[in-house]
């Protein structure tokens, strides 16, 4: 996907080399100048790329090597190729699903299968986890965002059964504090 920059002057995208599915990040302006690749070293098969309004020189990302089966999130500069910094590993399948406005937690949704999901907020300075969702038993989560001020994260599952529902968590304390 496409994502703009915090201050609305660039759009950052990812395409691959020769339809490898290695995917490498790209800035260019708005106006069409200015690309440039941003992950030219690392070959790697990237997701969706994630700036928040609170880091907006900062991409967050999962990514993996075609030859591992877990998830690194990773940190690069949204500006100028540059390093990338590993943020947290995970051994498991999974993908960096939102980031908080402030660009202080990620929101890591951990797939062992697709009727066993975890989601848990990742310290995106320290790489530190938390569980978020299940407590315990298995569910499916379809999707979940941060809430605007990053205190709750709001999780659409299955709770473990033939059901929708939405659920609103509190990232400090993983207690549940709405159910839809």
């Amino acid at each position: 996907g496409v994502v703009t920059t915090p201050d609305g002057k660039a759009l950052v995208y990812s395409s691959d080399h020769g339809a490898d599915e290695n995917w490498s990040y790209f800035r260019v302006n708005i106006d069409g100048s200015g690309l440039v690749e941003l992950t030219p070293n690392a070959r790697r098969q990237r997701d969706g790329a994630i700036i928040a309004d609170g880091k907006p020189d900062t991409i967050f990302y999962s990514a993996r090597a075609m030859s591992d089966a877990g998830t690194t999130v990773y940190a690069t500069s949204a500006r100028a190729p540059g390093d990338e910094k590993v943020v947290f590993h995970d051994d498991k399948p999974g993908a960096l699903i939102d980031v908080s406005r402030d660009g202080a937690w990620g929101l890591y949704e951990r797939t062992p299968s697709q009727s066993e999901n975890y989601l848990v907020a990742v310290d995106l300075a320290t790489g530190a986890t938390r569980p978020i969702y299940p407590t315990s038993g298995q569910v499916t989560i379809s999707g979940a965002a941060f809430s605007a001020d990053g205190k709750r994260a709001i999780i659409g599952t299955d709770g473990g059964a033939e059901q929708a529902l939405v659920l609103s968590v509190d990232i400090a304390t993983g207690k549940e504090t709405a159910r839809y």
